[in-house]
């Protein structure tokens, strides 16, 4: 019996090779990224320099009305501190393990947006490129303790992945206008959350409008009317998530408290030191020592605009050449907006930088697999091709994570890292009280909270907003540098919480300490009594202070 005679094609590997190429590239991005975290999560610590403070933030909204801004004050995005006090509350109280998983959970969803574009946009080897090159920037050689600590930047990339991801997908691949007109929300939504977790994040709306409207004006086959509804798709989810955000805040009559901090704190406090000061006063010295840097992302945010414009043959297509090149043009145009945003405080500073990263990592995924697409060998060549820049990169970014986690083991060999506990704070804090005391830390040693399971005694939990100090000008106390009521509100907290314990830790805040508010050192002499100093197990030493009626006050001073 003869064979039933196939159309051409139906066994064939060769459409799939992409496909698979890109899959052998991701998997080694997804290894480092779990083997990387995996060194915090098997001994989760605070991790970097705002670790503590947002963290105990976010156990001050668990305790409150689950308002930030309200229940703990701070210049971030609200999402931030709801995120915080979610894996909080899903992980257990006062531990650092709900932290670390956060930020495991959003180096996931970055390598899943970054993945899911590529394949959104049927160019698959773009994810899987810009992945590795991601893992590579953002946790592989960058700063340690800026890489792995809970950021907003960190939060809003992958936040803004999604809406990159949603973007391609309902562009790129949906069909059915509903789906696109869904997906297209789901992106807008995606951006504001960005937003509402680093107010630097909100201007990656532009390019991502700017693809969107493209992309509806050169749909074909359908009225204007259905055009301009793909594009209010996108305006209308991020109004959801506003109307949600500003709506939470104003049923509770705390809408004038949202915008101080959101905005106005920012605007006119944290902003203070730098007026009159020239932006390249502080953007030089940046760029001067980070040349390789600034090449990259001068490259990758310009390429992608400029080779589009280039291939353009009529300004009557502009619409359908920009819609084709969307993804090209919308990462290099990203990285532009990013790098912008993230120089705008002026403050050059590790952390800022987390944000560009993936959309830095994805801008030059797209122009390595576009000038994969363009080659004119066979599609196993092309497939050839690919393995080894896969390969040669995936063994390039493995060779530096080992690296760094052997930096990380010698680390915690040499005590630079170790566990949260035993922790000597936490002695003191049981020797005076119980785990249903309050406690307060001036400084900005917040962590204290969370290692030794104390609740926050205030709103404040760092410290610099009441001492009129603005980092990194941090001896520059200025009474108009202090947030708007913030003493009063501290001292209102400390009376109705009344902590057992108070301590002066003001090493981390350049020694500015408690006696700054004078307020807080009367405070001090009529309800509390001076105990011994402590050091903590990474060395911060603080004055330590018990309330009057669980001690006496007869102890010496260390």
């Amino acid at each position: 019996m003869p064979l039933p005679i196939l159309p051409p094609n139906v066994w064939s590997i060769r459409p799939k090779l992409p496909w698979i190429a890109a899959l052998l590239v991701s998997i080694p991005a997804l290894i480092i990224i779990v083997n990387l975290h995996w060194m915090y999560l098997k001994l989760p610590n605070a991790v970097g320099f705002d670790d503590g403070y947002t963290v105990a933030l976010g156990e001050r909204i668990i305790d409150g009305k689950w308002l930030p801004y309200v229940d703990g004050c701070s210049h971030r995005g609200p999402m931030l501190y709801w995120l915080v006090a979610i894996f909080q509350k899903l992980t257990g109280r006062f531990n650092w393990f709900g932290p670390r998983t956060l930020m495991f959970v959003t180096s996931l969803v970055t390598l899943f947006g970054m993945v899911g574009t590529g394949i959104a946009a049927r160019l698959p080897l773009a994810g899987a490129f810009g992945a590795i090159l991601w893992v590579y920037l953002g946790l592989v050689t960058h700063e340690a303790d800026s890489a792995f600590a809970v950021t907003g930047e960190a939060i809003a990339a992958a936040f803004g992945m999604l809406a990159l991801f949603f973007c391609a997908w309902g562009l790129l691949s949906a069909r059915r206008l509903r789906n696109r007109a869904l997906l297209l929300a789901l992106a807008g939504s995606a951006t504001a959350l960005a937003g509402f977790t680093k107010q630097t994040a909100f201007p990656i709306a532009v390019p991502l409008f700017a693809w969107v409207f493209a992309g509806a004006m050169s749909t074909e086959d359908t009225s204007w009317r259905r055009r301009l509804g793909l594009a209010s798709a996108f305006v209308g989810g991020i109004s959801i998530v506003t109307f949600l955000v500003l709506g939470r805040y104003a049923i509770g009559g705390h809408l004038r408290t949202f915008w101080y901090w959101f905005y106005t704190y920012n605007r006119e406090v944290y902003m203070a030191p730098l007026r009159g000061r020239s932006f390249w006063e502080d953007f030089d010295p940046w760029m001067r020592g980070q040349y390789w840097a600034f090449f990259a992302v001068a490259l990758f945010s310009t390429w992608g605009l400029a080779r589009p414009l280039a291939n353009m043959t009529s300004f009557r297509g502009f619409f359908s050449g920009y819609s084709k090149a969307g993804l090209e043009v919308t990462t290099s145009a990203l990285v532009l907006v990013t790098m912008a945003a993230i120089s705008s405080p002026q403050r050059f500073w590790p952390p800022y930088f987390v944000m560009l990263f993936p959309y830095l990592g994805l801008a030059a995924g797209v122009q390595l697999a576009k000038t994969m697409e363009r080659s004119e060998g066979t599609p196993w060549a092309r497939f050839a091709g690919a393995i080894v820049l896969g390969g040669l990169l995936s063994g390039w970014v493995s060779y530096g994570a080992r690296m760094r986690v052997n930096a990380l083991i010698a680390d915690r060999k040499a005590g630079k890292r170790h566990a949260a506990l035993p922790e000597p704070v936490c002695d003191v804090f049981d020797k005076y009280g119980t785990k249903d005391d309050s406690v307060f830390v001036w400084g900005f040693d917040a962590d204290y909270y969370v290692t030794c399971k104390r609740h926050p005694a205030t709103r404040f939990t760092y410290l610099t907003l009441v001492a009129g100090t603005v980092p990194p000008f941090w001896n520059d106390i200025r009474p108009e540098r202090e947030a708007r009521g913030a003493r009063r509100h501290l001292m209102e907290d400390l009376e109705l919480s009344r902590p057992s314990v108070i301590l002066d830790s003001p090493g981390t805040m350049r020694n500015v300490g408690i006696r700054t508010v004078p307020e807080l050192g009367k405070l001090l002499e009529e309800k509390y009594c001076s105990k011994p100093g402590v050091s903590s197990a990474s060395g911060r030493k603080a004055e330590v202070w018990v309330r009057r009626d669980l001690t006496t006050c007869d102890e010496p001073r260390r």
